[in-house]
């Protein structure tokens, strides 16, 4: 009968999914087709992911346009891990990061605010973090090589010519190191990066050889993890000959294999993570 019907799906409408989702951020000018093999990696029947990518530039805009930025991130972020039981993020290089430490910005803020999508994404749904090239503390060094990378990149020339070419490295690390002293940018970093510590599971996908990235800036966010959540709270992934965001490419099983083993135990099964009802919470330590 019509009203049985209705008061089953009232009984129903409430009850939380057992899916899972992962946000997926990509690399500094990166493209849909590029996170579409990452998308494909990670896509599970009961697991959606939903990509997005950080534009170019997006960083030196104004605080108040970052500060946009971040609400507007959050909004989706918030939106794509509706009705998931458990959440993972997944962010490649430092602009990946930057994108998830953007991300968490905004949904804290919500929070703060009393928006209970974003307390229950901080404390019942998130679950998992993985980064591959990345996470750093984004500095000068470091944006002057991501940048002139991407520009090797974009004309077809290896980015060791670039960044081995006399003066050019130089040159924009005092570029970059002008323009973060505009509008405090310098301490935004600090902050955002402070974000990124949250007590849930990571793992990080790294290489000795990256010359973008270089592996003790992820050594050290990693050390700095075990500290904070203990020695189990951090996976380390270390692949022998490539580059920066390579590891995909060129050792494409040993990746799969990581990834699958990180993201099934930490999203797909019952018991533990999440950051609790205190926000920064771990297990294991």
């Amino acid at each position: 009968p019509p009203r049985t019907r209705l008061r089953k799906q009232r009984r129903t409408m409430g009850a939380p999914s057992r899916a899972s989702a992962v946000l997926l951020y990509g690399w500094l000018g990166a493209s849909e087709r590029h996170l579409g093999a990452y998308s494909r990696l990670l896509e599970r029947p009961g697991r959606r992911v939903a990509p997005h990518i950080l534009p170019p530039g997006a960083f030196f805009q104004s605080r108040k346009a970052i500060e946009r930025r971040s609400q507007a991130l959050a909004a989706a972020a918030l939106a794509a891990s509706a009705g998931a039981r458990n959440v993972g993020l997944f962010a490649l290089s430092g602009n990946g990061a930057v994108a998830v430490a953007l991300v968490l910005r905004g949904v804290e803020e919500r929070a703060s605010a009393g928006d209970d999508d974003a307390k229950v994404f901080l404390e019942r749904q998130l679950r998992a973090a993985a980064y591959d090239s990345a996470p750093l503390r984004v500095a000068p060094p470091v944006l002057a090589t991501g940048f002139l990378s991407m520009a090797a990149l974009k004309v077809g020339l290896e980015p060791s010519r670039v960044l081995d070419a006399a003066g050019a490295r130089v040159s924009a690390e005092a570029a970059f190191g002008a323009l973060m002293g505009v509008g405090g940018r310098d301490r935004l970093c600090d902050q955002l990066y402070e974000t990124l510590h949250l007590p849930v599971p990571h793992l990080l996908l790294y290489s000795k050889v990256d010359a973008v990235i270089p592996a003790d800036l992820v050594l050290s966010f990693a050390e700095e993890q075990r500290q904070r959540y203990g020695p189990s709270s951090v996976q380390l992934e270390e692949f022998h000959g490539s580059g920066h965001v390579a590891h995909y490419r060129h050792f494409p099983e040993q990746y799969r294999a990581a990834v699958d083993a990180f993201f099934d135990r930490t999203l797909e099964e019952d018991g533990g993570g999440g950051m609790g009802a205190g926000g920064r919470a771990c297990e294991g330590g």
